[in-house]
């Protein structure tokens, strides 16, 4: 037989082979890793934390948290993993090379070779077997459960585990070694500050080890100086991890943490989940989770069957041969990573047990219910990651399985020597035959390769936008459009990937910008994706004046071609509150003329009237600049005391209070206070209000109440001064909610195009809401078509089940923009509120009134295809326009006809608008004007009349170009009004051929 390596050269060998596996199975990222990604989610964030991490520790270290993104609430590094070990060992290659994306890709690579040979090293030096260490290497360092990770550079940075188990092996069998204990804490350190997931599970497995190792007899020798080494290193690690930690608990109390119910814990069919791209990873029942899912647990057939072999057979004191010595695997420590796979399976499964996702639990609550009121695991959402140490204990158990197999095959080898040279030969072929099978056919089952990576800018790549940005005032706050898509941002498809990519850039700026990507999102996260939805508007420059937003910058390629018409038109308007910079590159900058910030004049209103029913309502006036918002990061308190005085001298005192909203302004906020009914007829009211964050800090209002017997509900406040408009409607709902008021801040006055702010006041009379239903506003035009709604939780949940009070009224502000192609008009406004997970109204729909809309001004410029017709005597077809050139079956498309009456006229006419393919119509859409809004004989000699219809494109419809034709004809009779062209004569069909729409193959 083969003399064994030595030791060295085993490790190295090992390493060596490792790096090789790494380079196979992740292909081809090692070849295209400077400027690929796996995906623009989470890598982009983990390699702008790399980034941050590095440039804030060169240049000021001790604000490390304060990063530039989610301005201005501070400590946004916290939101997410700090990847500080990453970042430290980054250092130098970062410096050298300027590209982060390779440092991240180049760190994601070095996790696989290092977890390989971290759980080699560890298994090595319990069985001193080559093989069962490379087995344990390739499960631990390159398992199913990694590849559902590949996004997550933290999570597949575990290779410090298995050494903090090691070096706590062997200061446990060698107490008095104070070596052990450094090193072990060193490692613990180095995996805490790799991963918070792993801080909390390493402890975990560390505590589990000390626990079943209590009664060793090693603990008895030098146990003094055994504690006080112990003592030492625990010590120096908080010494470390303490101050790390701090920033995290001031982020939790400010933007809270993730409740029980939202705790993510792996379903029963995880693991037999394989990853995406493997042999089994399309295989049912191995591809339950469907595509991308990181619960990919399943540990494999081999490693099982390896890992029940090493429970079974490996002995406890193995025979030490020359050729092949073991160390001893205690009885003790097989238990421990036997209770360490039990106990971390049974805390993946999370707060209540499932068998896969969509579907109810089948037994709650879980042991994880419990584990998840210990300081710090309610911070993490995804109990399932628990899985990191069941992979672990099998692949220590399977090492064993493979040393103890490798150890009878060599014992079978020698009995074979005696006898002949032939059978040693023969055997040791086997033996290496067998060795080679297993970690092939292990190999073969994990590798995903070839991934499918994606191409980023890096470097001079990067749009010059981003470089012009780093030239700029450092602290200039930025806003990038197009922004997120909706306001369930996380769920869109599309808005975590572009934030994402505005993150990255942001490396090559380090501007403050107000969006961002990470695991948490700041309180006023939503109101800026509701602003930056109906961006610009009156009240959105003042939100972002509010913000300090000093440049916006517009990424036209990057928005449709119906977005790009919406948006010039919309800048058109607001072109004399904004500063254009020009065009860097292909991005468009505008500057935000800023104004100074000034407190807010408070001022309380008391009607000398009290309606027939419900509460008396005092009104708090909070009046800010009209171009500017007031933003508050956290809610501010208010409280006010009042008492009542009636005629025969009877008194009633008493207090409330409420929240500011968080946004206030621009021009009046009007917050109802809601007090007790007089207790008489012409009663005096006195009452006071404190605000403290604001210079006026007192505010006093004294008046007699008398009933109102002609106050009757949804009647109108007259508040004067105010330039708005507030109705007391006082309707109940469920769930103990009441309407109290509908204000409309700016009026009812609007133009098509504007951005309509309906703000709901709800009287709450649940203390510390668990649950908060959503409320509807919707706006419908004179033919009962809906042209706009918004559909969100009460006050964009913001308020958090602390905040709410019984008795106290909170603001809810909804944001509609009115399509610019709305005919003039009264368009009528209805409120509801229903509960979503039960899809149930809680309550009527309130018909609120009536807002007046006019046309603006019309731009011949919007007029794309200029095409000259005339249908009858008094209308003219002036040209059109298409929302998308090129569409694929299944996309919808918009045509807008631009008609211009030529004097009265006396009928509706229906508009019939035809795609036409090879066999006929494909797609129509026929309608009086404006979806009915509009009819023809409404329309005055001398306006232009935008007409917009939508055609959905059938998934059958083969490639090519598609004409339209277009006319008028009147219902009743189905006559077609005369079609004329340019030149006057009369057109075949009564029908205007317009240009082609190219459908292309999907």
């Amino acid at each position: 037989m083969s003399k064994p390596l030595s030791p060295l050269r085993s490790h190295l060998l090992a390493l060596l082979l490792f790096a090789l596996l790494t380079g196979v199975m992740t292909y081809p990222l090692p070849l295209q890793a400077w400027d690929h990604i796996e995906n623009y989610g989470d890598p982009l964030l983990n390699t702008w934390i790399v980034a941050w991490d590095v440039h804030q520790l060169m240049r000021d270290p001790l604000h490390l948290f304060q990063a530039n993104n989610f301005h201005p609430y501070p400590n946004t590094l916290a939101y997410s993993e700090n990847l500080l070990t990453t970042a430290v060992l980054s250092i130098p290659f970062l410096l050298l090379t300027g590209n982060p994306v390779w440092v991240h890709n180049f760190f994601l690579l070095l996790s696989f070779l290092l977890c390989g040979w971290a759980a080699y090293l560890l298994v090595y030096d319990q069985t001193r077997s080559w093989v069962g260490g490379l087995v344990a290497g390739i499960i631990y360092g390159f398992a199913h459960y990694r590849w559902g990770h590949i996004s997550h550079l933290q999570l597949l940075s575990a290779q410090w585990l298995p050494l903090v188990l090691l070096c706590l092996r062997h200061f446990v069998r060698w107490g008095h070694r104070p070596r052990d204990a450094a090193m072990a804490a060193g490692f613990f350190v180095l995996q805490a500050l790799s991963c918070i997931y792993y801080a909390f599970y390493t402890a975990l497995a560390v505590l589990l080890y000390l626990v079943t190792t209590m009664k060793r007899e090693a603990w008895s020798v030098r146990r003094m100086s055994t504690a006080l080494h112990a003592i030492l290193a625990v010590g120096a690690v908080l010494s470390i991890l303490v101050p790390v930690a701090l920033p995290y608990l001031e982020v939790r109390a400010q933007v809270g943490e993730f409740g029980l119910e939202a705790q993510s814990g792996a379903r029963l069919v995880a693991w037999i989940s394989a990853a995406e791209g493997t042999l089994l990873g399309g295989l049912p029942p191995f591809n339950a989770f469907g595509r991308r899912s990181e619960h990919t647990f399943f540990p494999g057939v081999v490693a099982l069957i390896l890992a029940l072999w090493g429970v079974l057979h490996t002995s406890c004191k193995f025979p030490k041969l020359s050729t092949f010595n073991f160390q001893p695997v205690t009885f003790t420590e097989k238990s421990f990573y036997l209770a360490l796979i039990i106990l971390a399976w049974v805390l993946s499964l999370g707060p209540e047990l499932r068998l896969i996702g969509g579907r109810g639990p089948i037994f709650k609550p879980l042991p994880y219910a419990f584990l998840y009121h210990l300081p710090g695991f309610s911070a993490m959402r995804v109990p399932a990651r628990l899985g990191l140490l069941v992979m672990l204990g099998i692949a220590v158990l399977a090492g064993w399985g493979a040393a103890e197999g490798s150890y009878r095959l060599q014992v079978t080898s020698y009995k074979l020597q005696v006898k002949s040279r032939k059978f040693l030969k023969l055997s040791t072929c086997n033996f290496q035959l067998v060795t080679l099978s297993v970690i092939a056919l292990m190999v073969v089952s994990y590798c995903p390769a070839p991934l499918h990576l994606r191409p980023i800018a890096v470097g001079s790549e990067v749009p010059l936008v981003y470089r012009w940005l780093a030239a700029q005032t450092p602290g200039s706050t930025i806003v990038e459009l197009p922004s997120a898509s909706s306001l369930w941002f996380l769920k869109d498809g599309v808005s975590p990937q572009r934030l994402a990519r505005q993150q990255y850039f942001s490396v090559y700026h380090w501007q403050p910008m107000i969006m961002g990507y990470s695991g948490l999102y700041p309180p006023l996260f939503r109101e800026h994706i509701d602003h930056l939805l109906h961006f610009p508007s009156h009240e959105g420059l003042a939100y972002l004046r509010g913000l300090d937003v000093r440049y916006i910058i517009i990424h036209w390629d990057e928005l449709s071609k119906e977005a790009r018409y919406e948006l010039k038109r919309k800048l058109d308007h607001f072109v004399e509150k904004l500063s254009p910079v020009g065009w860097v590159g292909d991005d468009q900058v505008y500057a935000l003329p800023s104004t100074e910030a000034k407190p807010p004049e408070l001022e309380l209103y008391c009607p000398s009237t009290v309606p027939s029913n419900g509460p008396y309502y005092a009104y708090l006036l909070v009046r800010t600049e009209k171009d500017r918002a007031i933003i508050n990061s956290t809610p501010t308190r208010f409280r006010f005391q009042f008492e009542w005085q009636g005629d025969g001298g009877r008194r009633e005192r008493g207090e409330g209070g409420g929240n500011l909203p968080l946004t206030i302004g621009p021009g009046t906020t009007v917050i109802p206070l809601a007090l007790p009914r007089p207790p008489a007829p012409h009663s005096q009211l006195t009452i006071e209000a404190q605000i403290t964050p604001y210079a006026i800090r007192t505010t006093q209002y004294a008046t007699r109440i008398t009933p109102c017997a002609s106050c009757t509900t949804h009647h109108e406040v007259p508040i004067p001064g105010l330039e708005g408009k507030i109705w007391w409607v006082e309707q109940p709902y469920e769930q103990g909610l009441t309407l109290s008021h509908v204000i409309l801040p700016r009026g009812r006055d609007y133009t098509a195009g504007d951005t309509v702010n309906v703000t709901l006041a709800w009287r709450n009379q649940v203390e510390g809401r668990g649950h908060v239903p959503t409320a509807s506003v919707q706006i419908f035009d004179p033919a009962g078509n809906r042209v706009a709604q918004r559909d969100m939780v009460l006050a964009n949940g913001l308020y958090r089940q602390k905040d709410w009070h019984a008795g106290e009224v909170i603001l809810d502000r909804h944001l509609l923009t009115l399509p610019h192609w709305l005919p003039p008009g009264e368009y009528e406004l209805l409120v509801s509120l229903y509960e979503p997970r039960e899809v149930r109204a809680l309550g009527p729909q309130l018909h609120v009134g009536t807002i007046a809309v006019q046309r603006p001004p019309f731009d011949p410029s919007l007029i794309e295809h200029q095409q000259r017709a005339r249908l009858g005597e008094r209308i003219a077809l002036l040209g059109y326009s298409l929302s998308e050139e090129e569409v694929q079956p299944g996309d919808r498309v918009a045509l807008t006809l631009f008609w211009e009456p030529l004097g009265p006229i006396h009928a509706d006419y229906t508009v019939f608008t035809h795609l036409l393919g090879p066999q006929g119509i494909i797609a129509q859409a026929d309608s009086q004007p404006c979806g009915g809004a509009y009819p023809t004989s409404r329309w005055t000699e001398g306006q232009i009349v935008e007409d917009r219809y939508e055609w959905l494109i059938p998934e059958d419809a083969p490639p090519g170009k598609y004409p339209i034709e277009v006319g008028m004809y009147l219902l009743d009779t189905g006559e077609r009004l005369p079609v004329y062209d340019s030149e006057g004569e009369r057109m075949e069909g009564d029908r205007a051929l317009l240009g082609a729409l190219k459908i292309i193959p999907r």
